[in-house]
């Protein structure tokens, strides 16, 4: 075996509504991360992108549960 790659299940971008772009998005946010592994700054704005766009994407109501915040 010679695994050379990751897979990415994607029911939580689904949930959310996520189309075709925003999963390119979050590939884009993935690939951003893994090259600059060593910088928090990137790391950190990425981590301001990865929140803006999921602010236009809410998680629905019915899977919230009861007595937690939303993020």
């Amino acid at each position: 075996m010679n695994p050379n790659g990751v897979r990415i299940g994607t029911p939580a971008i689904t949930t959310r509504g996520f189309k075709e772009p925003q999963a390119e998005q979050v590939a884009a946010f993935i690939k951003r991360v893994a090259e600059n592994i060593d910088n928090e700054l990137v790391i950190e704005e990425v981590g301001k992108e990865v929140l803006l766009l999921c602010s236009q994407f809410p998680v629905p109501d019915h899977f919230i549960m009861p007595g937690t915040t939303r993020v």
